[in-house]
């Protein structure tokens, strides 16, 4: 479980405190097969959200049976596949232009972010989005107050209980390996793996 407290945590506060997403809501969830992604699929569907995904074609199966409606092939632009707007975007891995998430937004629609492309820069037509009233929102879990993350267990803690959002593969390391599994995260491998750190067993 402690493997999913934080991807799980993150969704609940973005979904409820940073979208206010609400029943019959399109969102389109970017990156979904990775952990957070993952989560938030299950989470929004629960929601009663119309849940749009972009994946590797491998997963889509995966991605169905968490609640997606549509997959699309993250290879290829999400304009190019389907013809549908959204009232909310997340871009889970920071590898979509802002531009193109802005224009797959209706009027007054959001796009959150949770990370940035490698090289921290966005451009977009700026013009084109106050005329459409859109939004821009950022969210760090690092920066969560006490009552979201209250709320967050109050909404998590059941589903934990009862073996829900607890799919991640999850792989135990030594404390000694801490570099090598950072730089696979940094690197976008294993995005399918949870990684928990554990101090060495002493014998005595």
């Amino acid at each position: 479980m402690v493997a999913a407290v934080h991807s799980a945590a993150t969704a609940v506060i973005v979904l409820q405190d940073v979208m206010q997403l609400t029943r019959g809501q399109a969102i389109l969830i970017e990156g979904a097969a990775g952990n957070v992604g993952r989560k938030f699929i299950q989470l929004a569907h629960q929601l009663g959200a119309v849940v749009t995904t972009t994946s590797a074609a491998r997963d889509f199966d995966r991605c169905r049976q968490l609640g997606s409606e549509l997959t699309l092939d993250y290879h290829e632009p999400v304009a190019s596949q389907c013809d549908r707007q959204f009232d909310h975007i997340i871009d889970t891995s920071g590898k979509v232009p802002l531009q193109a998430n802005l224009a797959a937004l209706n009027q007054g629609g959001q796009v959150t972010l949770i990370t940035a492309p490698a090289d921290n820069h966005f451009t977009f037509d700026v013009r084109q989005f106050y005329m459409a009233q859109k939004q821009i929102s950022g969210f760090v879990i690092s920066h969560a107050t006490d009552d979201q993350l209250a709320r967050a267990a109050k909404w998590l803690n059941p589903q934990f209980a009862a073996g829900a959002l607890l799919e991640d593969d999850l792989k135990c390391q030594p404390f000694v390996a801490a570099a090598e599994v950072h730089a696979a995260l940094e690197q976008g491998r294993d995005h399918h793996q949870r990684f928990v750190l554990v101090p060495p067993t002493e014998k005595i």
